[in-house]
């Protein structure tokens, strides 16, 4: 005797599709989601946001060497917050839109090294981290600070109108070269003057050849372009003075980077500014650069 086999209709068997993939597509889905995560997370080549206590992050900190060779402390606060409140020395602010200036992600010195974020809190610093790692800016790691600025207890920079410069006029400097100190001239004239109009042999200008392209990148440029010498100024016996069209301008110049720097020793600026200067100056011939824009 044969088994009675019902029928299935044609409707029902589009129902019963219908329904059983309606039951798989979220299992498939969370699989493909998960899968796409773990790609993207191989993509980082290992890295990650770390997070790094008040206390090891100061003892990373006082190791000057360490602080200014491999140690990029990004303050991601709002400036407003940043400027009026406390701060830690050689801490550059910034903000997410900063980030995404081309130059910052072609600066050499930044690249392959550790950097570290201090926000207000813990979880708006981590999740500024989380959006750099997806960006992949060529750092080592990123590490963020836990309990945010407020439990920070190592330096804080001191007040802009209590840091003071001393000044140096020309034969103080030969002086000073001739008994065999390393003395770092840094000229912060644009560089239409500084290279067309003349400079002091041997002088590094602020901006570079590539000239002024205004704003963030100026910034950027000149904070990451001078760390090397604020190693020497710790490591070596040198010193940093800063020039520019009179001695106001100099000496202004002078306190930002002692501030900016956690108030270094070493730093002066040129008495006079560079038309009080005595000696021969050269001249290159220059010419604002094409900047491509795309």
């Amino acid at each position: 005797m044969k088994k009675f086999k019902p029928k299935m209709s044609s409707v029902s068997l589009v129902s019963c599709f219908l329904y059983l993939a309606s039951c798989l597509l979220p299992i498939a889905s969370n699989g493909y989601g998960e899968e796409k995560f773990i790609e993207s997370e191989a993509n980082l080549k290992g890295k990650e946001c770390i997070p790094i206590e008040a206390d090891e992050m100061q003892r990373r900190y006082e190791n000057k060497p360490l602080l200014f060779d491999n140690m990029f402390i990004f303050d991601i606060r709002p400036l407003a917050a940043a400027v009026k409140g406390k701060s830690i020395p050689f801490v550059k602010q910034t903000s997410w839109d900063m980030f995404r200036v081309k130059y910052l992600h072609n600066v050499p010195m930044w690249r392959g090294k550790d950097v570290y974020l201090v926000g207000e809190d813990t979880e708006s610093t981590k999740s500024f981290c989380e959006e750099m790692i997806k960006k992949d800016y060529g750092v080592n790691d990123i590490y963020y600070l836990k309990g945010g600025i407020d439990a920070w207890n190592g330096p804080v920079r001191m007040p802009f109108k209590d840091v003071q410069c001393d000044g140096l006029d020309s034969n103080e400097i030969k002086k000073r070269i001739d008994e065999g100190q390393k003395v770092y001239l840094i000229d912060w004239r644009y560089p239409d003057d500084f290279y067309n109009n003349g400079h002091i042999p041997d002088s590094i200008n602020g901006y570079g050849r590539e000239g002024i392209f205004g704003g963030i990148e100026d910034m950027l440029r000149g904070y990451f372009r001078f760390r090397p010498i604020y190693i020497k100024l710790i490591i070596d016996n040198a010193i940093a003075v800063f020039i520019d069209d009179n001695e106001w301008k100099g000496l202004h110049r002078c306190r930002i980077e002692k501030r900016a720097s956690g108030v270094i020793d070493k730093m002066y600026y040129l008495k006079g500014g560079i038309e009080n200067w005595k000696g021969a100056l050269e001249k290159e011939l220059w010419q604002q650069p094409i900047v491509n824009s795309q």
